[in-house]
């Protein structure tokens, strides 16, 4: 008989219990309670708006809003970056206008600040009465946007890269009604997939799979045009790095517009970066140069 999962057994620590996790919460929600109390006493209709940043803070929204003493409502976001390029996409908007209303995104962990500091941005143009952000976890030590209207948190654990209540880890460990930090062997035992903007990227790092051709996503960013400050305008990251080649691959589809835009940044990047060798390819000729680059033949 299989022995059942025990997620203990991959943990290095047990940082926060049930215990823990149910006291912080409570002691959140009352300040909730206690800054927003006033809105609702001027205004019997008014309830505050919370906003789920999807997956993770599920769980963290749930148990706050039932311990929040005001009026509450809640409506969902899903957004995603991708590689270094940080380039962000919206994969679920609000179902409700959020004009006029008082919101507080809820939100699981916030590091570096900068995909959560889009969204706000995005937020903000839809002229709420007031935008404040709740979380969990703030990684702080990782911040790179400090400007954020942070106003409630759970912990802060500077660097430390947690697990469970919501937190996961190659999607694991979600679910764990704790918080913890994983063993070193759990971490370090396979690389992790990366999140493909486009499924015809995630098509192409398999064939060069496939050709045992080593690859890396979006490695790094080339600056394609600076201000007079030398303020970084206009940046450019190339889908892929295919190291034992020394070759930057740019993937794009055959839609007029998408392939005229990739075009020329593509040219741009040569023209900036003399020395640095790119390639822009469609789905069609993805197999043509993986042969090509298997049999080091030239292109």
């Amino acid at each position: 008989m299989t022995a059942p999962w025990n997620p203990r057994d991959d943990m290095a620590q047990v940082l926060f219990d049930e215990e823990a996790i149910r006291r912080r919460i409570g002691e959140l929600a009352a300040e909730i309670t206690r800054d927003y109390l006033p809105r609702h006493q001027e205004d019997p209709r008014w309830n505050l708006m919370l906003v789920s940043v999807l997956r993770g803070s599920v769980f963290f929204l749930v148990d706050l809003v039932r311990a929040i003493g005001v009026p509450a409502t809640v409506d969902f976001m899903d957004i995603a970056s991708y590689g270094v390029s940080g380039r962000i996409k919206i994969l679920k908007d609000l179902a409700d206008d959020i004009r006029g209303r008082d919101v507080l995104v809820v939100d699981s962990v916030i590091d570096t600040g900068l995909t959560l500091g889009y969204l706000l941005n995005q937020l903000h143009a839809r002229q709420p009465r007031s935008l404040h952000v709740a979380t969990f976890i703030n990684r702080s030590g990782l911040r790179l946007i400090h400007d954020l209207p942070l106003k409630y948190s759970g912990f802060d654990l500077e660097d430390l890269f947690v697990v469970g209540y919501g937190l996961d880890y190659r999607e694991r460990y979600r679910n764990l009604p704790y918080m913890g930090i994983l063993k070193d062997e759990i971490m370090n035992s396979e690389p992790e997939r990366p999140r493909f903007a486009h499924p015809s990227e995630a098509e192409f790092a398999r064939l060069l799979e496939f050709y045992r051709i080593s690859w890396q996503y979006e490695p790094r960013t080339f600056v394609l045009r600076e201000d007079e400050n030398r303020k970084v305008e206009v940046g450019f990251s190339p889908d892929f790095y295919l190291p034992e080649f020394d070759l930057y691959i740019e993937v794009t589809t055959k839609k007029p517009h998408l392939m005229d835009r990739k075009l020329r940044q593509v040219e741009s990047l040569r023209q900036q970066h003399p020395g640095i060798r790119v390639e822009l390819i469609d789905r069609a000729n993805f197999e043509l140069l993986a042969r090509k680059l298997k049999h080091h033949d030239s292109f």
